[in-house]
């Protein structure tokens, strides 16, 4: 579920609980077009209106409504994702920004103090002046600690929101980006931050270079070989000569290089689907999907277009994605849009190009992520962390006689974990499998039990009739030394 742009328009609000039931309404039509209830939640910004400037207490005003949009966002994630926090990206948009803390850090420059080239200031990035048309005067920016927090409030919501998260990187109100991790790391959603110069003078969309890069080189160190990455923003990729609230498409191009294949963003206030390109050593491409406003009033949507959200059903091979848009048709009851460029029943196939290595052929992002967890849990061994080893390998397909199950088995072993031993070994595929069962039973359980697996597997795995008299003997000792306690009693 794509939804965006959350903010209440003042003189046309729609409430939490409306909100709510419609969605859960419109749920109940989603086995009529194959979708099933939706895995995860995008929020691509906009939580909130705002507070104009001389509003009194601007600050109540704008924790009020981030507690209205905290209320929709946690009631939405348990009726549609049973609670998972985790499931749910959320991203800020320009409204998140406050206004009045923007304007409070800058100063208007007497027209003596101007720099000489007046443009090439106003237009370097990131630049601290801003041109306002209103009184035809220069602001320069004097408090940059104030500046950045324009955002605080939005980001004490968000984080207040993922209390208790436990993600695969550490939520960051700094960085300019998040991570979050789905289907075991084959799919991983990355919400940027396309405010970093936004204010009441500047409204443009900007994504910093050193945040994409810092994305990319993060998810290296981590060894993160998603089968799709997928970027969250919030402002448009286009607009019209007059305006400039759009993303800088020097953005999108970045994104696409270092692998991005689907983006997903709102403020634009209806949907809409693109295909992006940019030429490197080979063609690469990024499907851009943006989706309407869920909560804006009639006054603040385009003409002709209602509330909307967005349903994308993603492919199994992650090469592409199903788009159903939503719009509300009457009352505030949602069904298929009536916008055409869409099919009659709302929906769009999109594609995009999977990730291919310098010559041409598809990634294995399967094979590399399991080459990579070996590599973690050899290297982990090595080093005598046998915990990190079992976190490695945690979720690979242990089969038999895979060297992942070797790893596994050795790392539970040196961490003592007999639990873990009993799980994986049982049932033994050789003799040495069943010695190391036996002995881990005989730790974790008793005697009994022990020398019972022993004997029920002794002859399929061909385990010789002198070791297992061995082993029998060795387990009779422990329990008399133990008085018929198992070595796991202590």
């Amino acid at each position: 579920m794509h939804i965006s742009d959350l903010h209440r328009s003042p003189g046309d609000p729609v409430s939490n609980v409306t909100l709510i039931r419609s969605l859960l309404a419109d749920k109940d039509n989603y086995v009529n077009y194959g979708v099933r209830t939706p895995d995860a939640i995008v929020v691509s910004g906009d939580l909130i209106w705002g507070a104009g400037f001389g509003t009194e207490d601007y600050s109540a005003t704008i924790r009020s409504q981030y507690n209205d949009a905290t209320d929709f966002l946690s009631e939405l994630t348990n009726r549609f994702l049973d609670g998972d926090r985790s499931r749910v990206v959320i991203a800020p948009g320009n409204h998140d920004c406050c206004w009045n803390t923007a304007k409070s850090a800058m100063r208007q420059v007497k027209r003596n103090e101007e720099p000489p080239d007046l443009q090439h200031a106003l237009h370097s990035t990131p630049s601290r002046f801003r041109w306002c048309w209103n009184d035809r005067s220069l602001y320069e920016i004097v408090n940059q600690d104030l500046y950045r927090r324009r955002l605080d409030p939005y980001w004490d919501c968000v984080e207040q929101f993922y209390l208790d998260v436990d993600f695969v990187v550490p939520f960051c109100r700094k960085r300019g980006f998040n991570v979050f991790e789905f289907d075991a790391g084959r799919l991983v959603f990355v919400a940027f931050e396309s405010q970093s110069q936004n204010d009441h003078l500047a409204d443009y969309g900007f994504i910093s270079d050193e945040a994409i890069s810092e994305c990319d080189v993060l998810l290296r160190d981590l060894r993160l070989n998603p089968t799709l990455k997928v970027a969250v923003w919030h402002h448009g990729i286009a607009g019209t000569p007059t305006t400039s609230d759009y993303l800088d498409m020097k953005c999108v191009t970045n994104m696409i290089a270092t692998g991005f294949r689907l983006g997903l963003h709102g403020h634009q206030h209806y949907a809409d689907t693109s295909v992006q390109y940019v030429h490197l050593p080979m063609v690469k491409e990024m499907a851009v999907v943006g989706t309407g406003s869920l909560c804006a009033g009639e006054n603040d949507l385009p003409h002709t277009v209602n509330r909307q959200y967005n349903l994308l059903a993603i492919h199994d091979a992650y090469d592409g994605a199903d788009v159903y848009v939503r719009e509300v048709i009457d009352g505030n009851q949602f069904g298929t849009t009536r916008d055409p460029r869409f099919s009659p029943d709302g929906h769009m196939t999109i594609n995009w190009e999977p990730l291919k290595d310098m010559v041409g052929r598809p990634i294995d992002h399967d094979a590399v992520n399991l080459r990579e967890k070996l590599l973690t849990a050899e290297q982990a061994l090595d080093d005598a962390r046998p915990t990190c080893a079992i976190e490695a390998l945690a979720g690979l397909n242990l089969g038999p006689s895979s060297y992942a199950k070797a790893l596994y088995v050795r790392a539970a072993q040196e961490a003592e974990r007999e639990d873990l031993l009993v799980d994986i070994l049982e049932p033994p595929q050789n003799a040495d499998e069943l010695v190391a069962l036996v002995f881990a039973v005989d730790k974790a359980c008793d005697a009994t039990a022990a020398l019972a697996t022993l004997h029920r597997h002794q002859e399929r795995v061909s385990l010789s009739p002198s070791v297992a008299r061995d082993i029998a003997d060795r387990i009779e000792f422990q329990r008399k030394v133990t008085g018929g306690r198992s070595r796991g009693d202590g």
